[in-house]
């Protein structure tokens, strides 16, 4: 599934930085800090909460489709 993802993915016209955040979402690469702790780059004791809302542990699926936050600001860019 990910060989054809990345391999539609490049047919798409669209930004580069727009190409590589949905690579990097698509192989669990954001620098979240779920992923952070997972890698030891981050300690258990630092706050691994969302930086929006500060209640939930923040993933990738967090801050894109959880957070109340996040999905605010996205609302109110389509206006």
């Amino acid at each position: 599934i990910i060989f054809v993802f990345t391999k539609t993915l490049r047919k798409i016209p669209a930004p580069t930085r727009v190409k590589g955040f949905a690579w990097r979402l698509a192989h669990k690469k954001l620098q979240t800090k779920d992923n952070l702790l997972k890698r030891n780059i981050i300690l258990g004791g630092s706050n691994s909460s969302c930086v929006f809302c500060n209640h939930h542990l923040e993933s990738a699926s967090h801050l894109l489709f959880e957070c109340d936050f996040a999905l605010e600001v996205g609302r109110r860019c389509y206006m």
